[in-house]
């Protein structure tokens, strides 16, 4: 947060001279918003970057790029029905609509309008989705945004993915919203 830029610092030079250390870190933002928080704050950023509420990871290309890991984009894709994820946007239930700049590549990523409740539009978006035959997960977050997720991926999902490729880990997490329990569930501490 604003203010603690210097513990991300000691942060990042603790694992820097600590190979045995993976960082990684998770948000529910894009990839473009993940990037720019880590450049607002000066961050040299993780090894692994979740994005999209666990629905993308990723991995520095080498020249300060970063590049979606094939093998994690199979495994969300294979749990997600674009078409279906299609036919619903163009019948959002009312107070519900789509983040802008945001695409439904592998998620819904929704908000809802002034005087609305995100966890009371949950049910007509819910039936909205099984009419589609969209089998997802409706996740409210921040009191103003819905990701409809496919079932099973989530932060948590990203951590387990990480896990299997990492030798005898123990995975440390922390956070500060809904979208985080499923990292703290994967997580040992």
């Amino acid at each position: 947060g604003p203010g603690r830029e210097a513990d991300l610092a000691a942060l990042e030079a603790a694992v820097a001279a600590a190979p045995h250390i993976h960082l990684a870190f998770a948000t529910g933002r894009t990839l473009p918003a993940a990037l720019e928080a880590l450049e607002g704050v000066g961050s040299s950023g993780p090894q692994t970057l979740v994005t999209d509420v666990g629905c993308a990871l990723h991995r520095p290309d080498g020249a300060r790029g970063w590049v979606e890991d094939p093998s994690y984009c199979a495994a969300v894709e294979a749990r997600w029905d674009s078409e279906a994820a299609d036919r619903a946007l163009l019948r959002l239930p009312s107070g519900v609509s789509l983040q802008p700049g945001v695409s439904a590549r592998h998620r819904l990523a929704l908000q809802v309008d002034p005087g609305f409740d995100p966890v009371e539009r949950a049910e007509p978006l819910a039936k909205l989705l099984e009419s589609e035959g969209l089998v997802a997960r409706i996740l409210p977050s921040h009191g103003f945004y819905i990701d409809v997720l496919p079932v099973g991926v989530d932060k948590g999902f990203a951590v387990r993915f990480l896990r299997g490729e990492l030798s005898d880990c123990h995975v440390v997490s922390c956070g500060d919203s809904e979208n985080d329990l499923d990292l703290f569930r994967a997580a040992d501490t």
